[in-house]
């Protein structure tokens, strides 16, 4: 499945908040433990159409990573001192993995991360666009009706 408008107000959003961004992509260890009800493309496919999405808005594959979501909320590295990472970028589904984040941040004695949150973007019925909507045949990857 291709991103949907969702993912991609998402990804555009990171590089105009940050020159230099992280891109973390349930990894497909994660999916075994939290299956979703729709089909999941295995992690390379996902991280392939991200870069492709990257490519064609012409930014330089420098200026981002692409990871595995490996942990429960996080990666560990992102509890580690010598992280250079200074923002959380999160959806309104996900601020409160950005949350948990921060407190153990906290709790550790460091700095939290900033927290930008991308609005959902919604289908053409009001409803968010998702790719469970998307899969269940209700709307397309723009947000258009599909079923009546």
């Amino acid at each position: 499945m291709p991103l949907h408008e969702g993912h991609k107000m998402f990804l555009e959003t990171a590089p105009k908040i940050a020159y230099h961004f992280l891109v973390a992509i349930t990894s497909d260890e994660r999916l075994k433990k939290h299956p979703k009800k729709h089909a999941v493309r295995p992690f390379p496919e996902r991280s392939r159409g991200m870069k492709e999405f990257y490519d064609a808005n012409d930014i330089d594959p420098e200026r981002y990573e692409i990871e595995p979501l490996t942990g429960e909320v996080y990666n560990d590295h992102l509890m580690k001192p010598d992280c250079d990472i200074e923002a959380v970028l999160v959806s309104e589904e996900t601020i409160r993995g950005a949350e948990t984040i921060n407190r153990e941040r906290v709790k550790m004695g460091l700095k939290p991360f900033a927290v930008e949150v991308v609005q959902m973007v919604l289908a053409e019925d009001g409803e968010r666009i998702s790719t469970s909507r998307v899969y269940k045949g209700e709307i397309d990857g723009g947000g258009k009706k599909l079923k009546v």
